[in-house]
């Protein structure tokens, strides 16, 4: 039987998604370590996976695009057929994906670098600031956390058809909207209507004003 010809029964839970690695491990005929070992991976990452104990980023279920030609929408939902014409953006995945890591880090780690990118995304302002050599710095070793796969999910497909123009900002928007929700809230602040605090943020040798407020949370 060919592989393309396979239906699978649609679902939208994203804890599907080991399942149907697994599926796809029986039906190309490969064992844990070789299929980790083609897609340059550990073993054990595989496994995790496999058991629902880490969710992958854009770029594991990009290689097994790549490397088996199999759906991502598949992987991801379980929707269309193994090897289905229809294709999941992955330059707008991963840039969901940093964008929640950046969002992550301002408003719960409280992160000052995090927190000067996020102002520059919010105002336009993020490719005037591409070249600095700190703001690359951060942005290549930021790490994504697997509880936000979920979230991620959610706001791809909540801005897949959002004006391109307007689509980064309000993603970053939606993502720190979600983390604020996360954090503890001072209640003589909220009932009292404390302004916001102007921050002045530097994460390189020269001083960079953000440009705007930024509310703490």
């Amino acid at each position: 039987m060919n592989n393309q010809d396979i239906h699978i029964t649609p679902t939208s839970h994203l804890d599907s998604l080991g399942t149907r690695l697994s599926s796809l491990l029986a039906m190309i005929g490969l064992s844990q370590s070789e299929f980790a070992r083609r897609l340059k991976i550990s073993q054990g990452f595989v496994s995790d996976v496999l058991r629902g104990i880490k969710k992958p980023g854009a770029e594991f279920l990009y290689a097994i695009k790549i490397e088996f030609g199999i759906s991502v929408d598949w992987l991801l939902t379980g929707e269309g057929t193994l090897k289905g014409e229809t294709q999941i953006d992955i330059p707008l995945l991963r840039m969901i994906q940093l964008q929640i890591s950046i969002a992550r880090k301002a408003i719960l780690e409280k992160d000052i670098a995090a927190k000067s990118i996020l102002l520059l995304i919010q105002n336009n302002k993020l490719n005037e600031a591409a070249s600095d050599s700190e703001i690359k710095k951060f942005l290549d070793n930021i790490e994504h956390e697997s509880e936000d796969f979920s979230l991620a999910i959610e706001l791809y497909n909540g801005h897949l058809l959002t004006d391109e123009t307007l689509r980064q900002r309000n993603i970053m928007a939606s993502a720190v909207a979600y983390f604020e929700s996360r954090t503890p809230k001072d209640s003589i602040n909220i009932l009292t209507q404390i302004q916001p605090i102007s921050l002045s943020l530097n994460i390189s040798s020269n001083q960079r004003n953000a440009g705007r407020d930024y509310y703490e949370g």
